[in-house]
């Protein structure tokens, strides 16, 4: 685990504000994780609309799920078409192959 050692208050700001990012960008991966693994899930059809997914991941905000959506799309991960995601062709495989599971 990395350690923070603060040498002056005036860098303190600086430091809490480079926490709160990294928080931020872990509890982001967490909702992409999360999106991931309901696209590839076998008991759902392979299409999601944009309210199936808030229901699956409960406690989400819509706005935190409509970034999600767009940063997995823009990865390759998904493919967005309206209201309507899906899981690419390699992600899909990459989850038959055991990769991409809990």
């Amino acid at each position: 685990m990395a350690r923070i050692i603060i040498i002056d208050s005036e860098y303190a700001p600086d430091v809490r504000s480079a926490a709160e990012r990294i928080l931020a960008a872990d509890e982001e991966h967490v909702v992409e994780w999360r999106i991931v693994l309901a696209l590839v899930r076998e008991d759902h059809d392979e299409r999601w609309t944009h309210v199936e997914l808030g229901r699956e991941l409960d406690g989400v905000e819509p706005k935190a799920l409509a970034d999600a959506l767009e940063r997995l799309a823009e990865a390759g991960v998904a493919v967005l078409d309206g209201e309507r995601v899906q899981a690419t062709q390699p992600t899909l495989y990459l989850a038959a192959l055991g990769l991409v599971s809990l």
